[in-house]
């Protein structure tokens, strides 16, 4: 499963690349595709940075810290150049229902400010499945591209900068499912597994509704699942309550 794909690539991730030049852009990568044979393979040298479109009226209008991506195109786009706006960023995204998206430009070789073809440009997924190795190697299997992929940072800043920024909008995706699901339970709808699972962000909600994701993150998410078992006790507990119920109504 992608899981056990994106387990295999962290544990083969590539080294990052200590032979750079001092005052290289921030979020230079190196950008690597994984194999059927499992083995790495490097797609080139870029900059990262997490595009957002900004329509007519959009909430990043007019907003600091933000530099046109295309502004040729339509519609609009714009990237951060600092991550004091990305809870607006974020928030905006789920608001327009348009996943910002994760781009990679490949760096001419003689001049590291001239931007040239790209080598990546895929949506940001509300799911669990970016991991980060050594402070420096973002690594994920991809859902559109249907490929692990992995970005090795030139330093930890700016791997933490890219990281930043797709944490924020899975943070948004959450928040905004947890109030719809508040919304429905105020309408009268029924919640089983209590209030405080109700707060964990979707897929791990630990609901009846919510069985068939949860098990499809569980499938696919081995480590994570790991993690919530560790670090959230009343994850296991309610998981436990939630099989004993569904068994005996059965």
């Amino acid at each position: 499963g992608s899981g056990d794909a994106a387990a295999a690539g962290a544990a083969a991730a590539p080294v990052r690349d200590k032979s750079v030049k001092d005052g290289a852009p921030l979020t230079k990568t190196k950008l690597f595709t994984q194999g059927t044979e499992g083995s790495w393979t490097e797609i080139g040298v870029g900059v990262a940075f997490v595009m957002y479109e900004t329509p007519a009226n959009s909430d990043l209008e007019g907003v600091d810290d933000t530099i046109a991506c295309n502004p040729s195109d339509s519609p609009a786009a714009v990237r951060l150049t600092s991550l004091e706006n990305v809870g607006k960023a974020a928030a905006s995204a789920v608001k327009l229902g348009i996943p910002p998206r994760l781009v990679i430009e490949a760096l001419d070789g003689d001049d590291e400010s001239d931007v040239r073809e790209t080598l990546l440009s895929t949506p940001v997924s509300p799911e669990d499945i970016y991991q980060v190795q050594k402070g420096t190697i973002l690594i994920w299997t991809d859902p559109e591209l249907a490929r692990d992929m992995a970005a090795s940072f030139h330093s930890p800043d700016g791997c933490r900068f890219i990281t930043s920024q797709i944490e924020g909008y899975r943070v948004a995706v959450a928040r905004e499912h947890s109030e719809q699901q508040g919304q429905r339970k105020g309408n009268g709808s029924l919640h089983s597994g209590g209030s405080d699972t109700a707060n964990l962000e979707s897929p791990w909600a630990v609901t009846r509704q919510n069985l068939a994701a949860l098990r499809l993150a569980v499938q696919t998410n081995k480590q994570r699942f790991a993690n919530m078992i560790r670090e959230t006790p009343v994850f296991g507990t309610r998981l436990l309550t939630l099989f004993k119920e569904c068994r005996e109504n059965a």
